[in-house]
C-alpha cells in the first residue's frame, strides 16, 4: 500500500496516521455538508442574521450531528479494527 513505502529513507506511514489524517479533514466536511442540506431542507428560523443572514438554527444542528455521528462511526470502525 502506498502509505507503507518508504519516502527518501524516512520511516512509512502506518495506517493509523492517515486515518487520523483522513478525519481530521472529514469531520468538519461532513459538518459543513450536514450543516448545508439540513439547514436549507428544514430551516426557518435565522441563527445570527445580522453577521450571516443564511444560517439557520436547524443548519448549525444537523452540523453538529453530522460531525457526530461520523466521530462515533470512525471511533467503531477502530474498535473494530484494533480490538480496544
Amino acid at each position: 500500500l502506498w502509505w507503507r513505502m518508504p519516502i527518501e529513507g524516512k520511516q512509512p506511514f502506518h495506517a493509523v496516521e492517515v486515518v487520523i489524517l483522513l478525519i481530521t479533514f472529514c469531520v468538519p466536511l461532513m459538518g459543513d455538508v450536514m450543516a448545508l442540506y439540513i439547514g436549507k431542507a428544514f430551516g426557518k428560523k435565522k441563527f445570527c442574521p445580522a453577521e450571516s443572514p443564511k444560517k439557520t438554527i436547524a443548519g448549525s444542528i444537523g452540523g453538529l450531528l453530522g460531525r457526530s455521528r461520523l466521530c462515533a462511526l470512525s471511533e467503531a470502525l477502530h474498535q473494530v479494527a484494533y480490538g480496544t
